[in-house]
């Protein structure tokens, strides 16, 4: 089998976890909401669904890649958050971490590194991106006993919506 490239790595992962409306709002796509990126694994040397090569996605496993990431989502003032959980239902699953991206970087964060990151939940200055902020909400209060005070964009909703208007 051919080794996928990062960017076919975080293709893979965003699209899994629902987040091609974001990944439309990001910075490098066109207006049809793709990024051609060199794919050398492809005949044509062009992949159709790809993230700009400097997309990086990183997993958070030390306190100091914690901080880092609370003072870059602090910065940005804006993130987009999913939780991973065991199975499809929020309160029947086993949670395992979350996926948080700011601007041009993902990063998974394990549940046992997340408690200093319960903090950028808490700030009505910084813009919650996610998917279904319902179950978000659920995992949220009952993991942790507390429901997000940020500005909040549910892709979904979203998505929804301007379905509505279409």
């Amino acid at each position: 089998t051919p080794t996928l490239s990062l960017a076919e790595v975080q293709e893979k992962i965003f699209q899994k976890f629902e987040f091609v409306s974001l990944l439309k709002r990001m910075p490098g796509f066109t207006e049809d909401g793709l990024v051609s990126v060199e794919n050398k694994n492809s005949s044509t040397g062009k992949s159709k669904h790809k993230i700009e090569e400097k997309f990086t996605f990183t997993e958070v496993g030390k306190d100091d890649d914690v901080m880092r990431l609370v003072n870059k989502i602090t910065a940005k003032k804006s993130f987009a958050c999913r939780v991973v959980l065991s199975g499809k239902e929020a309160l029947d699953s086993e949670l395992f971490g979350f996926i948080f991206a700011v601007e041009d970087d993902a990063f998974f964060v394990d549940k046992k590194f997340i408690t200093p990151l319960l903090e950028v939940f808490k700030s009505a200055d910084i813009e919650l991106i996610t998917h279904d902020i319902k179950e978000f909400f659920k995992v949220l209060y009952c993991q942790y006993s507390f429901f997000p005070d940020n500005a909040l964009f549910d892709v979904m909703v979203a998505s929804y919506r301007s379905e509505e208007h279409t």
